[in-house]
């Protein structure tokens, strides 16, 4: 006859190996929704466009913004982080803009957010490219 272990040394084995399949592993999402326009001279002000911050569990969930800027030949800005909470199952969208400034190089530059954990664990990321031309935004040719 072959005897089974008791129970209570199964359980931890049991539940060890399950899976969560379905679950939500992400507790803050991040959503940036860019400007209609994404192409802007240098002095102009870039936006409206929209962060929204969604806490998915049950309970309040603090983390850090930061925020940054990576420049066409790929150097990053970095502004200074924000340290911040949502309560549980609540969203939060912040409209902003941006100011480019007037000595600004044109090409294609990348605005962006990333979520940590208080650990500094990264939860979510987004982004957006827009333009910095000197030239205004090409309009169609009626030329024939």
């Amino acid at each position: 006859m072959i005897r089974r272990p008791p129970r209570s040394t199964l359980f931890p084995y049991t539940t060890l190996f399950r899976s969560t399949v379905g679950e939500v592993s992400t507790p803050v999402t991040l959503t940036i929704t860019p400007p209609e326009d994404t192409t802007i001279a240098p002095g102009e002000i870039l936006g409206p466009f929209s962060t929204m911050e969604t806490n998915n569990t049950g309970s309040y969930y603090q983390f850090r913004v930061l925020r940054y800027i990576r420049k066409p030949d790929l150097t990053l800005i970095k502004m200074p982080p924000i340290f911040t909470g949502l309560n549980g199952e609540q969203t939060r969208t912040i409209n902003q803009s941006l100011p480019i400034p007037s000595w600004s190089e044109e090409g294609v530059f990348t605005y962006g957010s990333i979520l940590q954990d208080t650990s500094g664990n990264e939860i979510d990321h987004d982004s957006f490219d827009f333009t910095v031309t000197s030239s205004p935004a090409s309009t169609p040719s009626l030329i024939k």
